[in-house]
């Protein structure tokens, strides 16, 4: 019996019950119970142009010029470009491999090596080579196509990449316009709120002067109209800094002029009461971390394909002589041919190392697969109860509003009938502005949850459609 088989007997019996765990998409099962998460308005799931439902044509034309000028997303791009080239390389190992190699040089031998001088040659004598090398693994254990399998996995985790970052820009740059549409409603209703207390300031100042009212009641007004210039300058310098950062997300310059908000109620996304894995599985992160679960899987097997032996076709022919002059003449062809083998005997425990280096990495990604999915499900629990709690507050917050309009209304009809004074229309007055300015404010937080909702879903990504767009 020849003298290697023991321990190959040994090698073989140490990776045959080396079994992974299952991949993550089968091991990580997450429900949330009917009745955990609040109820949801009827609507429609995220569609892949979803910003096209806040009804905003200049929202419309931003997003396709960040997507056009982004520098994350040019990076993602490169990324995917690289990875379907290093699957495109993987790939070749599982096909024969041919070369052609030819030298020529000089060589002078010993006189003193042992053989007699008279049967060497003489001085310097050239030779020439040209010969043809074919190879093919047999791959008996799936090496190659482990590899392969791998860098399929990684290249559709870079298209994810890509699909991820450019969810993360259309969000981000929604987000940032709505807070923009906000500043811009809170410097006009500002402006208002300032004329009412310039023009109660104004009346009271003329009251003093007539002895109606005190030096004090004079400076609570002028203290008034100063917070409110106050105010107004705050409000005035958070839109500057909301543009900014529009135009940064698109590309532009910050002081590049952007075209006037005109967004609607937004778009109604329906959530069913159970929240299953197939639906938060929509997140391109999520989908993104299973595949990059998947390639580590396929390298703990290529890992463990080096304890096996290693089976090679091989075949070589050529010409071969010892003097460029006879190269091409007869008698100077030669061939070999046949199977080569190599089997791991002793390599210092290298092979075993880095076979427990593949499987730790395969847990981590696991670990990192089932925090992904943890965070997703909590991220759209989360926002799911703050819209809950909005709308409470927004009925509320209407409900004020329409007191305050109709407390104004009817102190303006006392006002013309002489029964109330100019001050107390004034009053009523900024009541109904701060009033609308917390509905603004519960509106746009509105149009925030929904933009924050469609990011934990996912968007409009399709695992499916994103990995049909191109082949490694």
């Amino acid at each position: 019996m020849p003298k290697f088989l023991p321990q190959l007997a040994l090698l073989l019996s140490l990776t045959g019950c080396a079994s992974l765990p299952p991949l993550p998409a089968a091991r990580v099962a997450l429900g949330v119970a009917p009745g955990s998460l609040p109820e949801t308005a009827q609507g429609e799931f995220p569609t892949d142009h979803w910003w096209e439902d806040f009804g905003d044509s200049g929202l419309n034309a931003l997003i396709d010029q960040a997507l056009l000028n982004s520098p994350d997303l040019a990076v993602a791009a490169a990324r995917l470009r690289a990875a379907e080239a290093l699957a495109v390389e993987a790939g070749a190992a599982r096909w024969p491999q041919a070369n052609v190699e030819a030298s020529a040089g000089g060589t002078k031998q010993s006189y003193n090596n042992g053989i007699p001088r008279q049967f060497l040659p003489q001085g310097v004598v050239d030779n020439g080579r040209i010969a043809g090398n074919l190879g093919f693994n047999l791959d008996l254990w799936g090496r190659n196509r482990a590899a392969l399998a791998a860098a399929t996995s990684d290249a559709a985790a870079a298209r994810v990449d890509s699909a991820q970052a450019r969810l993360l820009l259309t969000t981000a740059l929604t987000a940032a316009w709505v807070d923009y549409a906000l500043r811009q409603k809170e410097v006009r209703l500002a402006e208002r709120a300032l004329d009412m207390d310039e023009r109660g300031e104004a009346l009271t100042l003329a009251r003093q002067q007539q002895g109606v009212d005190t030096l004090a009641e004079v400076r609570v007004a002028q203290a008034r109209s100063a917070q409110a210039r106050g105010e107004l300058a705050a409000l005035l310098e958070m839109r500057v800094l909301a543009g900014h950062q529009v135009n940064a997300l698109i590309g532009a310059r910050p002081e590049s002029p952007l075209p006037a908000p005109q967004l609607a109620t937004g778009p109604m996304i329906a959530i069913p009461a159970q929240l299953s894995l197939n639906l938060v599985g929509r997140r391109p992160d999520l989908a993104a971390a299973r595949l990059r679960s998947e390639a580590i899987a396929a390298r703990v097997q290529v890992a463990r394909t080096a304890f096996y032996p290693n089976l090679n076709l091989v075949a070589v022919a050529g010409l071969q002589s010892l003097g460029l002059n006879s190269l091409f003449a007869s008698g100077s062809s030669f061939a070999s041919f046949g199977p080569a083998l190599s089997i791991p005997l002793f390599d210092g425990g290298r092979i075993a190392a880095r076979y427990r280096g593949a499987r730790a990495s395969y847990d981590e990604a696991v670990a990192r697969y089932d925090a992904t999915l943890i965070n997703a499900v909590h991220e759209i629990a989360d926002v799911l109860a703050s819209q809950r709690a909005l709308e409470v507050r927004l009925a509320e917050a209407r409900a004020a509003q329409m007191a305050a309009r109709e407390a104004r209304g009817l102190t303006e009809l006392r006002y013309r009938k002489g029964l109330a004074n100019q001050l107390q229309l004034i009053a009523t007055e900024n009541q109904a502005l701060a009033s609308e300015r917390g509905v603004a404010a519960l509106e746009t937080r509105r149009l925030q949850l929904a933009v924050a909702l469609i990011r934990a879903l996912g968007g409009g990504f399709s695992e499916k459609e994103t990995m049909g767009q191109s082949k490694p």
